[in-house]
Formats: structure tokens, C-alpha cells, sequence
């Protein structure tokens, strides 16, 4: 009966941290949370543009060396021959940020997800030349922060 018992116990205990661990990694739709990370070229310029649900995180970005590594300790090959890393605080952090990084771009040479805990994500950008990066924007759309970065091609 004990054995029984446990064994019960045991497989609720796992359905119940499956069912919150499913919940947990839906789509960012929370005011705060990052819908969105996205890759695009237009004319003479690469961007990266962050879009954030109805929230103002604190958003620093600066400059950044390998080695990288994500939040579990993995290496990441992030190439370039420069790097910026964006960290957003503040943010609604327990959903998946749907990422798009498909254009083709010259200057931009890659881009990865280094955290994501805690009420805050961060990413690193790899790019061809420090000379190449303009700046970043910051701009609201209703309940839309959208926060571009902006390379020089």
C-alpha cells in the first residue's frame, strides 16, 4: 500500500511541475514581457529590434568580449570581430520571446540569447567593425516599447 502510495505521489509531483514548467514558456503576451527579437535590413542599415509589451525596462547596452556563455554554463559562438551585448530589465520573464534572425545581413554576424531569468534576458550581437554600429532608439506605439539597434552595411 505505501509502495502505491508513492508511486502516486511521485508521478502527481511530476505532472504537476510538467503542467507549470508548459505553462510557464508560452508566448510573451504580459504587459513587460519581449515579444519579440528581430533581424532586418533597409537601405544602408542592419537593425535589431526588440519589441516589449506595454512595460519600460531599464535597457543597457555596451560593449562585450568573449568568451560568451548562456544562463546554463553552454559556450556560444557568437562570431564577429565586435559585439554588443543588450540586457533588459525589469521584464515579465517566464514566456518564449519569438525570434526571428532569418535576413540576410553583412554587418550583422550573429545573435543569441546569453540570459533569460529573474526579470531580465539579454542577448549579445556580433558585427563586423566597431565602426559600424549608429546608435539605438527607443520609441512607444501605444502599448508597444520597440527599442532598435542600428548597424551601418
Amino acid at each position: 500500500m505505501k509502495k502505491h502510495l508513492l508511486t502516486l505521489l511521485s508521478v502527481a509531483s511530476v505532472l504537476l511541475v510538467l503542467s507549470i514548467a508548459a505553462s510557464a514558456q508560452g508566448p510573451c503576451k504580459d504587459p513587460g514581457s519581449i515579444r519579440s527579437v528581430t533581424k532586418a535590413r533597409s537601405g544602408s542599415f542592419e537593425t535589431v529590434t526588440f519589441l516589449i509589451n506595454d512595460g519600460e525596462p531599464e535597457v543597457t547596452v555596451s560593449n562585450a568580449k568573449p568568451p560568451f556563455e548562456d544562463y546554463g554554463g553552454k559556450h556560444l559562438r557568437i562570431p564577429g570581430k565586435a559585439w554588443k551585448e543588450v540586457l533588459l530589465r525589469g521584464i515579465f520573464w517566464t514566456c518564449t520571446i519569438k525570434e526571428n534572425f532569418g535576413a540576410q545581413t553583412r554587418t550583422i554576424t550573429g545573435i543569441k540569447q546569453t540570459e533569460q531569468f529573474e526579470g531580465q534576458a539579454s542577448y549579445v550581437i556580433g558585427y563586423s567593425a566597431k565602426a559600424k554600429y549608429v546608435g539605438q532608439t527607443n520609441t512607444v506605439s501605444g502599448k508597444t516599447r520597440k527599442i532598435v539597434l542600428k548597424f551601418r552595411r
